[in-house]
């Protein structure tokens, strides 16, 4: 690698950086690293073996979808404390 520069950053969600790199015996080029931040996810199933999701609208592809509740883990947060508030703060 000869070198980085970041494109794009949103933290803490992604960050988007060119590489620059040169493979054994290819030519030098950038090459698109996208770099996801540490994410928990929760599965809450009841006595009736039922799960919580959540009905939600993303934007992007403009479409509903069943998702299951969670989010980034915090600087410092172990990803079960992260989950656990998540699930709190998506669901109530």
């Amino acid at each position: 690698m000869f070198g980085r520069r970041t494109v794009y950053e949103r933290r803490p969600w992604v960050s988007l950086d060119l590489v620059d790199v040169q493979p054994p015996g290819g030519g030098r080029f950038e090459h698109h690293v996208v770099r996801l931040f540490r994410a928990a996810i929760g599965v809450v199933v009841n006595d009736r073996d039922q799960v919580l999701m959540l009905w939600r609208h993303r934007f992007v592809p403009d479409q509903w979808g069943w998702e299951l509740p969670g989010g980034i883990v915090d600087e410092g947060e172990s990803p079960e404390t992260a989950v656990a508030r998540e699930v709190e703060e998506e669901t109530g």
